[in-house]
């Protein structure tokens, strides 16, 4: 009897009201709020009581610490709380930090792009590179942990420098309608191409196992073979990527950035987007500097071109700084975007894929072959089916 009154109790306590936009189910199960982000949590306060005796801090606290701050980055949503993914909340933090520091002066903006910006992106690919992943182990026990960090620090940066372009540099109306339309297509152009190549991204085969019908015939042929990483029947061209735990036809590479394989069914798509990233990123940062700086008529043979000259107000107000900022920052990014497009360009002018390339580290056929068969490979690589 006691035992039943006891639950009617606790089932009586128990709060089944809908979860409005700023609440959330917790770790632990448990209800809460957004506006208790930073009470009961006692692995901060075992931290802080560490640090004020000048005791030694275990890493499980720290472990502790890290999946409580996950947990309770969220962001209001109908139906409850979202959580922010960590290496999102990071871009999210990163890059307009980095922006601000640049704005601060040209001495800032130098440093920021060439020792700030490199060193950080590479102690962060240290720091993933370092996760052990156990869901995620190849054949030989290396294990490659997977990370939405790069796909999401693109994606800020393209829109931290799309929001600065629409908010700062258009209102000087400086730009012509015809320039904005220009630079906009290729924008558009670009990140639908980068879209698509994760969209139609796939194996560009069906696999089976070992085990079905008729794969002795299938191996005796040749042209399959039995993947020891997949435990699949996979084509002879094949080969396997680590980051993805799959087999991909005539596989290219793994692109970090986009956090997807580059292989014969997305590689044409690809090279479009990184073309059009080029242009859009050269162009757009040209409109900025014309804008923000004394700009000067260049002649050529049959065209004349304005290009920037001098900028002393790129510093005299926050606008032109973060104006100026971000078009040096499209530019360091389309210095990265000149290497990838080389990468793709030698590759395809030799009939190679990128992961060949990077294991043979040099070519065997004199120039006049090479040039005599960039031609036909060229037109394999636009016209393949």
């Amino acid at each position: 009897m006691m035992q039943s009154v006891s639950s009617v109790v606790l089932e009586g306590n128990k709060d089944d009201s809908p979860i409005c936009f700023c609440e959330y189910i917790n770790s632990e199960g448990e209800r809460s709020h957004l506006l208790a982000t930073c009470c009961n949590c006692e692995a901060i306060d075992e931290t802080c009581d560490r640090v004020i005796s000048l005791k030694k801090i275990d890493s499980e606290i720290l472990k502790r610490i890290q999946e409580t701050v996950l947990d309770r980055l969220r962001v209001p949503w109908p139906g409850g709380a979202k959580q922010v993914p960590g290496e999102w909340a990071l871009s999210f933090c990163l890059v307009p930090m980095l922006l601000l520091f640049a704005s601060i002066s040209f001495t800032m903006a130098v440093i920021t792009n060439t020792v700030l910006l490199p060193t950080l992106l590479f102690t962060i690919h240290r720091c993933i590179q370092s996760k052990r992943n156990p869901k995620n182990v190849n054949f030989s026990g290396m294990k490659k942990p997977r990370s939405q960090f790069y796909l999401s620090w693109l994606i800020v940066s393209c829109a931290s420098l799309f929001i600065v372009y629409n908010t700062q540099v258009i209102t000087w109306l400086e730009i012509t309608p015809h320039e904005n339309l220009a630079f906009l297509s290729f924008a558009i152009i670009a990140c639908s191409s980068l879209f698509i190549v994760k969209r139609i991204s796939c194996q560009g085969f069906e696999r089976f196992a070992q085990s079905e019908d008729g794969d002795e015939d299938t191996i005796e042929s040749g042209a399959w073979r039995f993947c020891g990483q997949c435990q699949y029947m996979v084509p002879r061209e094949a080969s396997h990527c680590s980051s993805c735990s799959s087999c991909y036809i005539h596989r290219d590479h793994h692109c970090l950035w986009l956090n997807v394989c580059i292989s014969s069914v997305n590689d044409r798509w690809f090279l479009v987007g990184m073309l059009f990233a080029l242009i859009a990123l050269i162009y757009g940062s040209h409109l900025t500097y014309t804008t923000i700086c004394n700009p000067t008529l260049l002649d050529l043979s049959y065209i004349t071109i304005l290009m920037p000259s001098t900028c002393p107000n790129a510093y005299v107000d926050f606008s032109n700084a973060i104006s100026f900022a971000s078009a040096t920052y499209a530019v360091t990014l389309a210095v990265l975007v000149t290497l990838v497009v080389l990468q793709q360009v030698v590759c395809i002018t030799l009939g190679i894929r990128l992961r060949e390339y990077r294991r043979r580290r040099q070519v065997q056929s004199s120039l006049k072959q090479i040039i005599f068969m960039s031609f036909s490979n060229w037109f394999s690589f636009w016209w393949r089916r």
